[in-house]
Order: C-alpha cells, then sequence, then structure tokens
C-alpha cells in the first residue's frame, strides 16, 4: 500500500496537472507539434524509405509540415506510442514527461538531504512545473526532460541510488544516440578520468547507431552522410535562429553581431565549453559530482547552435539544487522567479522600440537573453565552495557524493 506522503507528494500533483491537461484540450490552438512529428514520423517509419527526404505531413500538423531531425533510433522509442490514438498518446506522453520531472525532484531533494514529501519540496514541484521551460516543454510534446533524467541518474546516482547492473555512461550514451547534444557528457568523463563510464556512454550511442542501421538502413545512412550536417538549419525551421527563443551563445551573436568572424564564435564557444568542463572537474574532484553533472548539462544548452526555451531543461533542476539548499535558496528562487516571468519576448520588445535608451536596452538584452545569463550567473553559484556542503530544513549538512566505486584521489 502507497504511503500517503508519496500519495500526495506525487500522485496528487500528477494528477491534477493530467486533468488540466484533458480539460484544456478543448481549448488549445494548436497541437503539441513536436510529439506529433515524433509519432507520425514513427508510423511511417516502416513505409517510407527515407523519413528525413521531406517534412512529416499529417492533419495534425501545420500545411507545409515539419522535418524529423531526430537519429533513426528515435523512430523505433516512439513506437509503443503509436499503438495509441494520437491524442490519448499525447496525454501518455506528458504523463511520463512529469513522472521524470517528479523524479528529478525527488533525486535532488534526497541528495542533498530533504525530505521529498514536504510541503516546500511539493510547492517548488507545481511552480517548476508551471515555468515557461517546462510548459512549452508539455505543450508542445518535446523530449528533453527524459533525456535529462536519464543523464542525470546515469552520472550523479550513488550505488545505493541506481540499479546495480546497469553500467555507469549506457544511459547518457543512449540519450545522445537520440538526440545528439548529450555526447558533450562524454569529454566530461574524459576530462574527470571515468574511462570505464566512457567506454559504455559509446557503447550505448554506437549500439544506438547499430539498431537504426539494422532496422532503417537508408535512414541511418541519409542521417549520417547528410541530416546531420544540416541539423542547426533545420531546428531553426529556417528563419527563427537570431529570435529570442533562441538562447544559445550562437543565437545571441546572430542577434547582436550578425557577422562575426568564425574566430569569434569559436572564442566563445570553446572557452565556454573548457570553462564548463574545467568546473566540472573540479566539483568532481571534490566529491561533488552531482553538482559536476548540472554544470556540463546546463552547458548544453550554451554550446547548442539552436536551444529553444523548452531545451533549458538542466537549468530547471540548477534552479531545483540551490532552492533546496539553505545557503543558495535566496539565489535558486530568484531564478524561479525568473523562469516564471520569461521576459525573453518583452526583452525583445524593448530593444526593438527603445533602442536609443541605453538603461533600458541593458535591461532589454538582460531580458532577452535570461535563460544564457541566468544559466551562467547560477552555474557561478553553484561552483562556489560554499555551496559546497547541503544544508536542509533541520540544519544538519551532508557532501555530495561521488558514485561508488570512485574517489577523488588521482
Amino acid at each position: 500500500m502507497l504511503q500517503q506522503k508519496y500519495v500526495i507528494q506525487y500522485l496528487l500533483p500528477l494528477a491534477m496537472t493530467l486533468l488540466f491537461l484533458c480539460l484544456a484540450l478543448s481549448s488549445l490552438t494548436y497541437m503539441p507539434v513536436d510529439f506529433f512529428v515524433y509519432y507520425d514520423a514513427a508510423r511511417q517509419a516502416f513505409t517510407t524509405e527515407n523519413i528525413y527526404a521531406h517534412n512529416i505531413f499529417s492533419e495534425r500538423l501545420p500545411d507545409e509540415g515539419l522535418p524529423f531531425v531526430y537519429t533513426p533510433f528515435t523512430l523505433l522509442l516512439i513506437q509503443p506510442f503509436t499503438l495509441l490514438p494520437p491524442m490519448l498518446a499525447w496525454v501518455t506522453w506528458t504523463f511520463v514527461m512529469l513522472c521524470g520531472l517528479a523524479w528529478a525532484l525527488r533525486f535532488l531533494a534526497r541528495s542533498i538531504g530533504h525530505d521529498p514529501s514536504s510541503k516546500f519540496v511539493i510547492a517548488l514541484f507545481l511552480l517548476l512545473s508551471g515555468t515557461t521551460v517546462i510548459a512549452q516543454h508539455l505543450a508542445f510534446g518535446q523530449i528533453n526532460i527524459l533525456l535529462a533524467v536519464a543523464c542525470l541518474y546515469d552520472l550523479a546516482a550513488n550505488k545505493t541510488q541506481r540499479i546495480s547492473w546497469l553500467p555507469r555512461g549506457l544511459l547518457t550514451g543512449i540519450a545522445a544516440g537520440i538526440k545528439l547534444t548529450p555526447a558533450f557528457f562524454l569529454f566530461y568523463l574524459l576530462a574527470t578520468r571515468q574511462f570505464r563510464a566512457a567506454i559504455w556512454m559509446c557503447a550505448g550511442g554506437l549500439g544506438t547507431l547499430a539498431i537504426g542501421a539494422v532496422l532503417f538502413p537508408v535512414n541511418t545512412w541519409h542521417y549520417l552522410s547528410v541530416e546531420i550536417l544540416s541539423l542547426s538549419d533545420k531546428v531553426d525551421l529556417g528563419s527563427n535562429f537570431a529570435t529570442s527563443g533562441n538562447n544559445s551563445i550562437s543565437g545571441a551573436l546572430a542577434y547582436f553581431w550578425a557577422d562575426a568572424p568564425l574566430g569569434v564564435k569559436a572564442f566563445f564557444i570553446l572557452g565556454v565549453a573548457a570553462a564548463a568542463l574545467a568546473t566540472a572537474y573540479h566539483l568532481h574532484k571534490a566529491q561533488r559530482t552531482l553538482d559536476a553533472v548540472l554544470i556540463v548539462g546546463a552547458s548544453i544548452q550554451l554550446l547548442s547552435p539552436v536551444s529553444w526555451i523548452h531545451h533549458w531543461v538542466f537549468l530547471v533542476f540548477i534552479v531545483l539544487r540551490l532552492s533546496l539548499n539553505a545557503r543558495t535558496r535566496r539565489w535558486g528562487l530568484a531564478g524561479l522567479l525568473f523562469l516564471l516571468m520569461q521576459p525573453t519576448d518583452l526583452g525583445d520588445w524593448v530593444l526593438t522600440a527603445l533602442p536609443e535608451n541605453i538603461v533600458l536596452s541593458a535591461i532589454g538584452i538582460v531580458f532577452r537573453e535570461g535563460l544564457l545569463l541566468l544559466t551562467l550567473a547560477l552555474g557561478i553559484v553553484l561552483a562556489r565552495p560554499s555551496s559546497s556542503f547541503e544544508i536542509s530544513e533541520t540544519g544538519t549538512s551532508s557532501p555530495a557524493r561521488l558514485p561508488e566505486g570512485q574517489s577523488s584521489e588521482r
């Protein structure tokens, strides 16, 4: 029999959210198009020779269709959902994502000595579910929560938190085999000398490639030889790369310095990548593996060419981590407030309507590039030595632990 606190903590918020989504279906003016691209592509995968040669068309998508940009292995992952009617499949998918978010909150709370059933933790879950990052993720039917949770569990869970027979690195490799961006974790594993996990990560990624090649040989060849070189062009839908919705470093440079030399772009991107990996290395060495994984995960959105608002799931995890720590709670709650406001569009308007006002223009820049700047700011807060011990509501503290079998001694 389920304990009452877990009913209150998980089932009630999930049921309330799912009920709201079901009731809201009648008033939706758009479809969860990202999920239906996955859904319809998966339905067509075994009857269409090359799924990447054209947009995906169905009555649930815009008339011009939308491109499928994930790996061929993803077509297999989505197959179970194609057994359900379209809207029921989306509601089920949404429920899975909400369960992933609830698990992440529980994992982070327990990792730093918090009671996952406390009113404060439940309130955080409900508030974060209402941020634009999560709301857009659910509304569009995105997959990023699932991938972020897989990487977080795979790389940050210790022996008592993980399945004993599941090797570290494997799930992250599978995540990279679905969407390429988690592959950045390989550099983290190599930098921190976690070679066994790095090998398993490569095995997971290559395994998804092999499965895709067996089931969808034409799609796999086209993806590797053509599609992978033009992903950013397809993901930005042709005209939105420099909009406020793309808060990556590349997106910001495209707006503020459209003709920036390649060397300048490389300087910013490689500089941030090096800083993130160096920070993660020192955190890992200090036995703060959870924080190291959060830093690397959040940096992926900075480095990716296209990072839409619903991509910033690791930023949400950092906000959670800081909010649960009494020493850094003010920073976490400030980040939560910013995510609830989500003023990127307002920043766009200020820069367009009031370009002559220096003060307002500065505010507009902060608003427009808010996710980028918030990630940098909260990453610095998280990396501080003063954040190495998590103080719970009861005043107890415990250091973040390395996964079993690892040591900070080199």
